[in-house]
């Protein structure tokens, strides 16, 4: 299910007002977003039943929150700013610990020299990106694994499009630099 499509079953719900509208855009917003959140909160809380609870509070509370959603806009640009909003606010009252930000996944039907080689690299591509401030991990996450654009980048964390830019830059510096020669 793509952002575009949850956008269109909120846009439903509304014109439509039935409980089952309702039902089919809270489903499919759950079903996208959740572990997608889990992901980019790790980071911040780490992984774990603390992320995974802080993730489902985030998203219940959005859905009681909804009406501040603005349909002309991305709702990925609305639910990611707010679940960052929420947990840096938690991150005030409490300090989490900062673990890996991604978990690693096997593969099928490799050799196991070449599936040890994938996972040496992602392993060493997880240190690098761990090694980053918690700042720039978003930012790698949000353009990475979410295929962002800058702009949506800049919306949802609020810094100047040229403030991301210049940061994707030395980020990607700073990584070529430090994974050079690392990989055969």
């Amino acid at each position: 299910m793509s952002d575009d499509s949850v956008k269109e079953l909120y846009r439903k719900w509304q014109r439509e007002k039935s409980e089952r509208a309702r039902q089919d855009f809270f489903s499919a917003a759950w079903t996208r977003y959740h572990s997608r959140l889990q992901v980019f909160l790790t980071p911040w809380l780490g992984r774990g039943a603390e992320c995974e609870d802080r993730v489902s509070e985030i998203l219940l509370g959005a859905f009681e929150r909804i009406e501040t959603y603005n349909s002309r806009y991305a709702f990925s640009t609305w639910i990611y700013n707010l679940a960052r909003k929420r947990c840096i606010d938690g991150l005030r009252k409490k300090r989490f610990v900062t673990e890996e930000l991604a978990a690693d996944h096997g593969g099928t039907g490799e050799t196991p020299e070449s599936l040890y080689m994938r996972n040496e690299d992602k392993r060493l591509v997880g240190e690098a990106i761990n090694r980053l401030s918690a700042e720039d991990r978003e930012l790698v996450f949000l353009y990475f694994y979410e295929e962002m654009k800058y702009r949506e980048i800049a919306g949802i964390t609020g810094k100047p499009l040229g403030t991301v830019k210049f940061r994707m830059s030395e980020i990607r510096k700073q990584m070529k630099s430090e994974l050079s020669g690392s990989f055969v």
